[in-house]
């Protein structure tokens, strides 16, 4: 069987290369991207299972990408991080249909027990 891909889209570089080394150590093809648009382009051409996806980003942001993932019929999970207490956005985001919203700083096991339930649940 193909290792589950996952596209990790975060604005801190830090951040982004941490999930995807954690993930990748774990089994999963995980690939990061930094910006808004790049990561839509990257999600058409790549396929991912689940995305992991920042709620607040500089140029095109989280919400943003969620709704045009919606508006192009992603099939795949997508988990939203946050570390906003804004609760509009939040309620925006939720509207858009994510799987999960997470808080940071993420807990990297709870993270991972969240992506296995999306991925799992997606082929109910």
């Amino acid at each position: 069987m193909q290792p589950r891909r996952v596209l990790v889209i975060d604005d801190d570089p830090l951040v982004c290369d941490l999930l995807v080394q954690f993930l990748s150590l774990r089994g999963y093809r995980a690939l990061g991207i930094t910006d808004g648009q790049d990561a839509l382009r990257m999600a058409e051409d790549m396929s991912p299972d689940a995305i992991l996806l920042d709620l607040v980003m500089p140029g095109i942001s989280g919400v943003d990408v969620l709704r045009a993932l919606r508006e192009k019929e992603f099939s795949g999970g997508i988990i939203i991080m946050t570390g906003s207490h804004n609760e509009e956005l939040l309620e925006e985001a939720w509207a858009l249909g994510p799987q999960e919203v997470m808080v940071k700083p993420i807990d990297l096991e709870r993270l991972l027990t969240a992506i296995q339930l999306v991925l799992v649940c997606r082929e109910c």
